[in-house]
């Protein structure tokens, strides 16, 4: 199933962080009772880890947020980026990855939703 703008735009962190892990090739599962939200399958043992321990913090920590920039940037045609932020005009900062431009309130927040808009785009267009 494709995300549409208006999914990606209503998220929340752990829930982009959730998406995220999916595209990049990380197992998420969630447990029938639901007592701990989703689990990350990847080097667990019984029932596992809450995913989110587990799992890059994308949407808060800069350094793990470039490793999607240059996930996109290593691609055969690398994508157009851009990222800034006018503190005069708007206390948010933008991202450009391909032709998708993304705001949010923090640089990688910003970097997040612009790389889960260019891969569902990659998605269909394979």
């Amino acid at each position: 199933m494709t995300l549409t703008r208006d999914e990606i735009f209503s998220m929340t962190p752990d829930r982009l962080r959730v998406e995220i892990a999916k595209r990049r090739g990380i197992d998420v599962l969630y447990p029938f009772d639901g007592r701990y939200g989703p689990f990350c399958q990847t080097g667990l043992t019984g029932e596992g880890n809450p995913h989110l321990s587990v799992l890059p913090d994308w949407t808060t920590s800069i350094a793990d947020a470039w490793e999607l920039v240059e996930d996109a940037q290593a691609e055969q045609y690398q994508q157009t980026f851009e990222i800034g932020h006018t503190p005069a005009i708007s206390k948010r900062w933008f991202v450009i990855i391909g032709t998708h431009r993304s705001v949010g309130d923090t640089a990688s927040l910003a970097i997040c939703r612009a790389w889960l808009l260019w891969h569902e785009e990659r998605k269909e267009e394979k």
